[in-house]
């Protein structure tokens, strides 16, 4: 059972979930509990934290300008971040965009990038060592991740 000591409950419409002042609510989707199990792994707490902090920006958060994280784009970054493997000197970054997405950048061992954007439809991606980027359809994220995970551990 949850501490009944929780401080102010809001709505958060973009999730259909309750939260607390902005900590992860235990009733949330059993998507958002596997998804920061997998970024804590696999990325690390400093991602974790961004990516929960970035969960509680609303629409218009950049001036009025800027989308909040919607849930297909939450699904898209589980489904890349369990696929693609990566070792690297320095642990991953993780942004927001103005139009909702989620941005990861990773640095190769000659410092090259290799970037993703995980949008509600799909990923957009730029890997520098072979100058490829375009865009992906959500069917096609493994693809994507299994080319990211190829560059990312040559």
């Amino acid at each position: 059972m949850p501490p009944s000591d929780l401080g102010t409950i809001t709505y958060n419409e973009s999730l259909s979930a309750p939260a607390v002042d902005g900590i992860i609510s235990w009733v949330e989707e059993p998507l958002l509990d596997a998804l920061h199990g997998l970024v804590y792994a696999k990325m690390g707490d400093q991602c974790l934290r961004r990516l929960v902090d970035f969960r509680s920006w609303p629409d218009g958060w950049s001036n009025g300008e800027g989308n909040a994280v919607a849930q297909p784009t939450l699904r898209n970054l589980q489904q890349f971040v369990q696929e693609a493997h990566w070792v690297t000197a320095r642990p991953p970054s993780l942004f927001l965009t103005k139009s909702g997405g989620l941005e990861i950048l990773v640095r190769t061992s000659l410092g090259r990038r290799l970037q993703v954007v995980l949008v509600p439809d799909g990923i957009e991606y730029f890997f520098e060592p072979t100058q490829e980027e375009g865009f992906a359809e959500a069917t096609d994220i493994n693809s994507v991740a299994a080319k990211f995970s190829r560059l990312a551990l040559s």
